[in-house]
């Protein structure tokens, strides 16, 4: 009996043993600019294991101690290994990559990151960063208090441990920001205070000791920008229409901020500047000023989505007329007169305020497709946000109700020509007039 006692010990001491030797006993979280992974083996070839979400990065580790070490050009051969803690194995790489007892392990792009945080005024100044870089300011280590409890007279209070940047490094504080997220929601406040907390792989804004103010997952950050979203033009049409008055509404594809100077007419009207909606491209900018609401409520929140989530105005507003451009890109209650050029959407925007509805929506388009090839400040460009201007002009002159013009986004330049669809101010800022 004793020697079958014995060997049942040994026989579980040994199986304790192995699944000792299976797994390691911490895991490791991937941090910065990789999509989450968590590792959990005893060995990993890096350049299999880490999928970085922009083509050229670097990998810092992070030891117990303070010990750093950043790798660069490639992870090829290198790799992460389990025993008594994490330890980086990387023969062709110098001898101080071979560090151990890893506490953090981040990656930080090099390169065009789609999940870069733009940090930006109205005056077109931008500071890049992500939530992998940010490890290099350095970030500061706090304890954020999230509550306390009691047992009889017994108390503990719990925390949670963060990095986080103060915003004043990168951006001055401001007043008034306007801070988006990348689900499309916005956020209008002052920055005094608030931080950059690194969340994994994303970037949160807070305030140090309220966790209300929080807000998760931005994308950018306009310092001192105007309140007034192109939103605005759902809730404006609303109003006249209540009180009896006919609303011409504009939609100018592609007209930024920088690119009114080309259109003396609109100018005359002293548009104010506004803020498009995030992401700013077509189908939710179009989505947006025909519901009064962002992407995050709406639903269309890239392109290829089509179906609202919400009505838009020409379900509350039935005597309606709906002129597109030569796509509808998003379905609405009432399906758009599409055209083959803007001269035919101002000839059917004529007939129609001959004898006007309720609510006319005009979609001029041709304004981005010529920035698009040609550059937003092209002369070929300036030629055709002239001839729109002049198409506004002829239709302010016929028409006795209220006009709304506006745009849905700008455009920035490239190498190619101009494009749209980033947190930048080009894109960002565009003219909204009432007449």
């Amino acid at each position: 009996m004793r020697k079958i006692i014995l060997l049942l010990l040994a026989t579980v001491l040994l199986i304790a043993g192995l699944a000792s030797c299976a797994a390691p006993t911490q895991p490791l979280v991937l941090l910065g600019d990789a999509e989450p992974f968590l590792f959990t083996a005893r060995s990993y070839d890096l350049a299999d294991a880490i999928d970085a979400r922009a083509e050229q990065f670097s990998l810092l580790a992070i030891a117990h101690d303070g010990f750093a070490v950043q790798l660069r050009d490639g992870l090829d051969n290198v790799q992460l290994r389990y025993r008594n803690g994490w330890e980086l194995y990387a023969p062709q790489h110098p001898p101080s990559a071979n560090i151990r007892d890893i506490a953090q392990l981040i990656v930080l792009s090099e390169g065009d990151d789609p999940y870069t945080v733009r940090l930006i005024d109205a005056e077109g100044n931008v500071q890049e960063t992500t939530a992998g870089q940010l490890f290099m300011h350095p970030p500061q280590r706090a304890l954020r208090r999230i509550g306390t409890s009691w047992i009889d007279y017994h108390r503990a209070s719990v925390f949670h441990a963060e990095y986080r940047v103060p915003l004043s490094e990168l951006l001055p504080e401001s007043r008034r920001a306007a801070i988006f997220r990348r689900c499309g929601a916005v956020t209008f406040d002052t920055m005094a205070g608030r931080y950059l907390l690194i969340e994994r792989n994303q970037i949160d804004l807070i305030a140090p000791h309220a966790r209300i103010f929080d807000i998760p997952d931005i994308v950018g950050i306009m310092a001192d920008s105007p309140i007034l979203q192109i939103t605005q033009l759902f809730h404006d049409a609303m109003r006249f229409i209540e009180q009896e008055q006919p609303v011409l509404a504009i939609k100018i594809d592609g007209l930024g901020w920088e690119m009114l100077e080309y259109a003396p007419f609109i100018r005359s009207l002293n548009p104010q500047r506004a803020l498009t909606v995030w992401p700013p491209i077509t189908p939710t900018g179009l989505a947006s000023m025909l519901t009064g609401e962002t992407a995050n409520v709406h639903g269309i929140a890239r392109r290829g989505q089509r179906d609202l989530l919400v009505d838009d105005i020409f379900t509350l507003v039935p005597n309606s007329v709906h002129i597109g451009a030569r796509n509808s890109f998003i379905n609405t209650s009432l399906p758009p007169q599409l055209t083959t050029s803007d001269a035919d959407a101002f000839m059917l925007a004529q007939q129609a305020i001959a004898e006007p509805a309720d609510f006319t929506f005009v979609h001029f388009k041709q304004v981005d497709s010529t920035a698009h090839y040609h550059g937003p400040h092209a002369a070929q460009t300036q030629q055709a946000i002239a001839e729109i201007d002049d198409f506004v002009r002829m239709l302010a002159e016929q028409f006795g109700g209220r006009m709304i013009i506006t745009s849905d986004h700008g455009l920035h330049n490239t190498a190619d020509g101009g494009n749209h669809g980033l947190f930048l101010p080009q894109d960002m800022l565009v003219p909204y007039a009432v007449r």
